[in-house]
């Protein structure tokens, strides 16, 4: 097929358009050499009588059989709405973890059903779709396409649709003696992380200790966190000396792949304008031109090369909260954040989602979907981190217990009782 389907383009059918995201991610998606999926069982379900759910949800069984993180598909009416909080899985139970709408629940709420199904008979079904470890499987896409769920106690809930679902947080405070905790849920824009330490500078200037969590954190841009490396640092420093040794990513160019990805790249630059996410642009405007200027891609971008850290703060020791919930630019932060000596990271391995980056989305209908459009450079040298994650200094497996008492912190207390 190989065709360039734009993003006004529209009035497929639906055999036509599942052959289209077939050929999105046998020729454009990043991973392609890498990872293959047999798309004829899913093509032989596709009927043009189908509603419009029931083939969107068919779409998404097929990519979330790539067991990538950067593959997914969103639509922009309800199938996309959120349903007021997300659930983890402990047993054979989900356990409420956050609450954004929906009121009618309780944090650590125990959910046994998804309408008369069992959620240890629908971990059972989409076996294939999630991860091995129960505390780090992703639940949301599933709830989503029931009516009703049922808690431990009997009690029977439809479920609602919400607008809103996602409150970004970036926050400090002080938590103990000489403690500061930072929560970061994502690094989107750097205005945000600079905002914040610029109205922290004195508090941070004041701390021996500092807690950065990122354990929901969404990723991002890694240049957002770069203010933040600062104090990790005693003296002025290369970034780059902090990444793994070949650490890049190579593009995969297409006609199609430079559509999207530059569509992305100017949405997000219009979004959150700063100068270096205009310099960033500008340099993908010149990667992106055509095959040969992407194979000359050095897989990092001239900022990055170049960056140096200037240290700020006195901090005796950092530590980093790491969970299966961190990914992209998150757990890029991880694994620069080890190769501090004063840094010490808790929790669990991260999601595994950087493998392949640089998101793009392909439009449909009334569908997207969003695949990576490069490759780790590591992959060849024989890392790969997808569906593994980077492990932490210190492991502690999570149970729907640290919903009501944080098991993370309550080490951390200890430990920094040891420094003193």
């Amino acid at each position: 097929m190989n065709q360039v389907i734009s993003q006004g383009e529209s009035l497929m059918n639906k055999q036509q358009t599942f052959k289209d995201v077939i050929d999105l991610m046998t020729h454009d998606y990043a991973g392609y050499q890498d990872i293959q999926v047999d798309a004829d069982p899913y093509l032989a379900k596709v009927d043009e009588d189908m509603s419009r759910i029931d083939f969107h949800n068919l779409v998404e069984d097929y990519l979330r059989d790539f067991n990538d993180g950067h593959v997914s598909s969103t639509s922009d009416d309800s199938l996309n709405h959120s349903l007021g909080f997300s659930a983890r899985r402990d047993g054979d139970s989900l356990y409420v973890a956050d609450i954004v709408d929906e009121t009618r629940l309780q944090l650590g709420n125990e959910i046994t059903h998804l309408d008369d199904v069992t959620v240890a008979e629908a971990g059972a079904k989409y076996a294939k779709q999630l991860d091995n470890v129960t505390y780090r499987q992703h639940w949301d896409w599933l709830l989503k396409r029931a009516t009703t769920i049922t808690l431990a106690s009997g009690q029977k809930f439809k479920l609602k649709r919400y607008n809103r679902s996602y409150i970004p947080e970036h926050s400090f405070k002080k938590i103990w003696d000489n403690t500061g905790y930072m929560k970061l849920t994502d690094f989107y824009n750097p205005k945000d992380m600079n905002k914040l330490l610029n109205e922290q500078n004195d508090a941070l200037s004041d701390i021996d200790y500092l807690i950065v969590d990122v354990r929901k954190n969404l990723g991002g841009e890694r240049l957002s966190y770069w203010g933040l490396l600062n104090y990790f640092v005693d003296q002025t420093e290369v970034l780059i000396n902090h990444y793994p040794d070949g650490f890049g990513y190579k593009i995969r160019w297409t006609e199609r792949n430079k559509i999207n990805r530059l569509s992305e790249l100017e949405r997000s630059n219009n979004d959150h304008h700063s100068v270096i996410l205009n310099q960033a642009y500008q340099e993908a405007l010149y990667q992106w031109q055509d095959a040969k200027h992407a194979n000359q891609y050095e897989g990092m971008d001239s900022a990055e090369i170049n960056h140096q850290l200037q240290p700020e703060g006195h901090l005796k020791h950092i530590f980093v909260l790491s969970d299966s919930r961190t990914g992209s630019a998150g757990e890029d932060f991880v694994i620069v954040a080890k190769s501090f000596d004063k840094v010490t990271v808790v929790g669990r391995n991260t999601r595994g989602t950087i493998d392949y980056e640089h998101m793009a989305p392909q439009h449909y209908d009334d569908f997207r979907v969003w695949y990576p459009t490069t490759r780790s450079k590591l992959i060849d040298k024989g890392i790969k981190l997808d569906g593994v994650g980077t492990e932490p200094d210190v492991k502690i497996p999570w149970t729907h217990e640290f919903l009501d008492n944080d098991g993370d912190l309550a080490w951390i207390k200890s430990d920094i009782e040891k420094f003193k």
